[in-house]
């Protein structure tokens, strides 16, 4: 009789240890899965950090951009490859220029682009650093590129009242010939009637040396051909003595 007790015990213990065993074997195989989630878990958190850090840094570059008002209508930009041309806000365009970003053909462009932002930071800057490119008066610049450099270039700017007002447009005397003029002309009033929906332009343009009236005259001619729903406003002056 005892040893039918002592083998039941027995048989009672083993299957007792068995249980303990499989219940051991339960906890810790949830607390490996506890451990992959939670692994899982601070893997998750290092991408969302990484992700928030790459967010800021996008911000930054953003705000930095904003900032600087550098290339504008990429769109645009594309449509005049062939041609080496390309549009900037004036501001980041000037920005560039000061980091050394950028490179003149020849000592006569750069010291007349010197020159025309001089005269700009006179008469516009005082007024017009505050105001919103959004919003009232933006002034631009069309370059015009030979060998990556700038050679040629149409400063312009837009108003409150939808009107474009053209500065001088300038060439190297390197490459100077009017096909360049025209190229830069034709495409300031294009980006201007196209993207920005503007139908009213204004010009001054100087009369040649020789007291003819400058070429450029027929290039507007021909603009108000391309372009029969805007009005031009063309003046020619006396050249500076």
């Amino acid at each position: 009789m005892s040893l039918i007790v002592s083998f039941c015990s027995l048989v009672v213990a083993a299957i007792a240890a068995k249980i303990a065993v499989s219940s051991m074997k339960k906890v810790h195989s949830s607390y490996d899965e506890t451990r992959t989630v939670l692994k899982q878990l601070e893997a998750k958190e290092l991408e969302l950090q990484s992700l928030a850090i790459q967010i800021e840094q996008l911000s930054e570059r953003l705000v930095s951009l904003e900032s600087t008002k550098t290339p504008v209508v990429e769109f645009y930009d594309e449509l005049k490859t062939q041609q080496n041309l390309k549009i900037f806000n004036l501001y980041g365009f000037i920005t560039l220029v000061g980091q050394g970003c950028i490179e003149f053909a020849s000592d006569d462009i750069k010291d007349k682009f010197n020159s025309l932002v001089n005269c700009h930071h006179r008469n516009f800057w005082a007024s017009d650093k505050s105001i919103s490119p959004l919003g009232r008066s933006h002034f631009y610049i069309m370059i015009y590129y030979h060998s990556d450099k700038v050679a040629g270039y149409q400063m312009f700017f837009t108003s409150p009242d939808k009107t474009c007002t053209l500065f001088e447009v300038y060439v190297a005397e390197s490459l100077r010939n009017l096909a360049i003029a025209s190229s830069l002309i034709e495409s300031t009033i294009g980006f201007s009637d196209t993207q920005l929906k503007i139908r009213e332009f204004d010009t001054h343009l100087l009369k040649q040396e020789n007291g003819q009236r400058s070429l450029l005259v027929n290039v507007f001619e021909q603009m108000k051909k391309l372009h029969p729903k805007a009005n031009f406003k063309v003046t020619v002056e006396e050249p500076d003595i």
